[in-house]
């Protein structure tokens, strides 16, 4: 069973928190979490997203690999990351919590809409009610009834 993108970046999201704030190049992370699998996940996209979410810092660090210096980019969860992380509403899934507060937003945002729709409906009732209860008070003021026949 394949895993959805939400659970994808958020078991990033774990292995980045559990490494603390040490920088880890992006072979370490394609080697010790994703197993050296970058066919069925998009790595770089997903820290692509945490980085440009503001939950990533990346820096550079240069190193020697078969008489070659190589520069790599390294990753590690930024102060925002780890607040995220630690205070998200479902235990060590960030990113779910976060779609699963947007989905309450939206609907607490349609049940105001409806509210609004419904209180708008209500003043219209009542202002019509009103200048019927008027129209009635102004026939009793002037003797006239229902009852009377006009001649």
């Amino acid at each position: 069973m394949s895993l959805s993108s939400i659970e994808k970046i958020d078991g990033l999201f774990l292995y980045l928190y559990a490494k603390g704030s040490t920088y880890t190049s992006y072979r370490n992370i394609v080697g010790e979490h994703f197993k050296n699998d970058e066919v069925s996940t998009d790595i770089e996209g997903l820290l692509i997203k945490l980085d440009r979410d503001g939950y990533v810092d990346t820096g550079e660090r240069t190193n020697n690999r078969n008489f070659d210096w190589i520069k790599e980019t390294t990753y590690k969860l930024s102060f925002e990351g780890r607040f995220l992380f630690e205070n998200s509403r479902l235990c060590n899934r960030p990113y779910a919590s976060l779609k699963k507060t947007e989905r309450y937003k939206n609907k607490l945002n349609v049940a105001k809409a409806a509210a609004s729709a419904a209180n708008a409906v209500i003043i219209i009732l009542i202002a019509i009610f009103a200048v019927c209860a008027q129209r009635q008070a102004n026939r009793i003021a002037n003797g006239e009834t229902k009852t009377e026949k006009t001649k």
